[in-house]
């Protein structure tokens, strides 16, 4: 229940009438204060305030479609918190990146593969680190009408 549940949503927009909506939605809301903190601030200048912070994100959502990819460069260097667990072993604490963004539309089946190796390009480029995508990443598509 969101009452019981300690979740604190961080949201940003750099537009200010989205944000005076962002504002408004979350009074409508009846938002708790202290649970959903609201910024106006540029992508990256918002991924590099979250990671100064020191805070514990579990994931980044990042909408804006025609340019998003070109933002993960803002993740480079990110302080990974490390998780201890009581029989020694501990875990990098990543943040999932949910990504959304525009790729070419295939024109057949056969283009599918092509189009998606470019928009993983972009990202990996972004990234610093040529080929990091290309394994058995946790991927999804969606064609877009």
């Amino acid at each position: 229940h969101y009452h019981e549940t300690p979740i604190v949503c961080h949201a940003n927009d750099l537009n200010p009438i989205s944000f005076q909506y962002l504002q408004k939605n979350a009074k409508l809301n009846k938002c708790f204060p202290g649970r959903l903190e609201m910024y106006n601030l540029d992508g990256r200048e918002f991924i590099h305030n979250m990671n100064h912070k020191g805070l514990e994100i579990d994931h980044f959502i990042m909408n804006l479609p025609a340019m998003a990819p070109e933002f993960l460069d803002a993740f480079r260097g990110w302080n990974f918190k490390i998780k201890s667990y009581p029989d020694g072993s501990t875990l990098q604490q990543r943040p999932i990146v949910h990504l959304h963004c525009f790729g070419e539309k295939a024109k057949c089946s056969d283009e599918v593969a092509r189009v998606e190796t470019q928009v993983l390009r972009r990202c990996e480029t972004a990234l610093g680190f040529p080929g990091c995508l290309s394994s058995e990443e946790k991927r999804e598509k969606n064609d877009v009408r």
